[in-house]
């Protein structure tokens, strides 16, 4: 932040999640976005936009919103911030996981439930649940599952629809399964809505004194960069997770007299390492009988039982609707 910003007013907001009808109220009231006269949005003279992360999932506006504000970033690009966030990041996975070798080679009775982000459903089980729907071995299904089981999404499938239709200007009905699954696959592909959002996101933003993240910071995530290359999120085989204490993340701390620029630069970098690494290999791989798919650094950091806490993007600050204190190490460290 230069002289000039440090006197101009910030908005701020996040977890829209696609519902795009409180987006636009959002920005409809705000002083410092506004919509020009094309529907693209744009910032006031004195001002700064700062998105906190948590574009999509739970409306039918991800695709909307997310080239609203890449397109309001590359117009402002020192000025307009993105974060990333847990439902940003965790995206990368359907690469790999919907991929034709993960889906048709693989025997189905050994895709296991993800119990490190709750499920505890098989697909070969999900499938079962749903043999009334037509529910099959195939990609549409399985991206059904993970959506429902392992995301918290249990609605998107057809929020995508739905946001296919209106930008396409047909009808519900008019929008085929196998369209909707294109549109996630491409989303998270090169030049795809969602790899655009986390090129062009950071994990940290720091604007005069006041640093911005998706979660919260927390003594053991302070000066810790993960290894974008070693840091798993959780084993193919068992979908369980693969650290089980915080000093088994693979990483390094930063020497005793770095700043919190030093480290919030540090992280930024890991989180452009890791994207740069699921571009060149975002599939399955296995090497010394481990499976392993780049990327998996980002996704593993987004995860709290991965992390074990240790990260930005997920803790908080409130738990059960009470504010945490601060403790004294924490507050030193961020003066």
């Amino acid at each position: 932040m230069n002289e000039e910003q440090r006197h101009m007013r910030v908005s701020y907001i996040s977890d829209v999640e696609g519902n795009i009808s409180y987006f636009k109220k959002y920005v409809e009231r705000s002083k410092i976005v506004s919509f020009d006269k094309d529907g693209n949005l744009k910032l006031s003279e004195n001002g700064i936009f700062v998105f906190g992360g948590d574009i999509f999932d739970k409306g039918p506006g991800d695709i909307r919103i997310a080239r609203l504000v890449i397109n309001l970033k590359r117009k402002y690009p020192d000025r307009c911030y993105l974060l990333i966030g847990n439902r940003d990041a965790n995206k990368l996975r359907f690469t790999s996981e919907l991929s034709d070798d993960d889906v048709e080679n693989r025997p189905l009775d050994e895709v296991p439930p993800i119990p490190c982000v709750g499920n505890k459903l098989k697909p070969l089980h999900f499938i079962k649940e749903n043999a009334h729907k037509g529910y099959e071995n195939d990609k549409i299904t399985r991206l059904k599952w993970m959506l429902k089981e392992t995301l918290g999404s249990p609605d998107t499938f057809e929020f995508r629809r739905e946001e296919l239709a209106i930008l396409s200007g047909r009808n519900d009905d008019e929008i085929s399964d196998e369209e909707v699954i294109a549109s996630f696959l491409e989303s998270v592909q090169e030049g795809g809505f969602v790899v655009e959002y986390l090129k062009l996101a950071q994990i940290g933003v720091i604007l005069h004194d006041t640093l911005f993240v998706h979660g919260g910071v927390n003594v053991e995530s302070c000066g810790f960069v993960p290894d974008y290359k070693k840091f798993r999120y959780f084993d193919r085989a068992t979908g369980d997770v693969v650290v089980k204490s915080v000093d088994d993340i693979p990483g390094f701390l930063l020497p005793e007299n770095h700043t919190v620029e030093d480290w919030i630069n540090h992280l930024n970098a890991f989180a452009d390492d890791a994207l740069n690494h699921y571009l060149q290999s975002p599939f399955w791989q296995e090497k010394d009988g481990i499976w392993i798919r780049g990327g998996e650094a980002l996704m593993a950091y987004q995860s709290t039982p991965a992390t074990q806490g240790r990260g930005v993007i997920v803790p908080t600050f409130v738990d059960g609707g009470k504010v945490s204190k601060f403790s004294e190490k924490l507050v030193q460290y961020l003066q």
